[in-house]
This record gives structure tokens, C-alpha cells and sequence, in this order.
């Protein structure tokens, strides 16, 4: 089964960061807008990922998971 990722619209990286808790969790969005968690700090219970509020891990933009674009052209 492929997983179609979506990418920041700033850089076109295809892996965010979130907080939740205090916990910094790192994850793909599917193009379904689910998030796809690569890894978190502690707990692995509480992977809550609030789509509202993410930040691009590999540059400054920070937005809504709506705003992301299709890595397919």
C-alpha cells in the first residue's frame, strides 16, 4: 500500500514537529490528513497530534496541515 506524504509549502519537507504536552512529537501527514508519527519523546501512549499546529521540521513555517501541498505533481 503506498502512502502519498504531504510536504510544507515553504521548503517542501515532508516531516513536522508538534508539541504535545511539553513532548515534542515528529510525524508525516498522509494525504488523508492523518498523521503518521516517526518518533516522540517518553510515552508512546499519548501520540495526540493536534493538525491545527504544526511546524515544518526542516525550516520556520508553522500553519495548519490544510495549508500543506501534494508531493504528486
Amino acid at each position: 500500500m503506498n502512502i502519498d506524504f504531504l510536504a510544507c509549502p515553504n521548503c517542501g519537507a515532508d516531516f513536522f514537529a508538534s508539541m504535545n504536552n511539553g513532548r515534542s512529537i515528529v510525524f508525516h501527514v498522509s494525504s488523508h490528513y492523518v498523521p503518521i508519527v516517526l518518533a516522540m519523546a517518553d510515552d508512546p501512549t499519548d501520540d495526540q497530534v493536534e493538525l491545527d499546529k504544526i511546524q515544518c521540521g526542516a525550516c520556520s513555517w508553522q500553519g495548519s496541515a490544510r495549508q500543506l501541498v501534494s508531493l504528486i505533481s
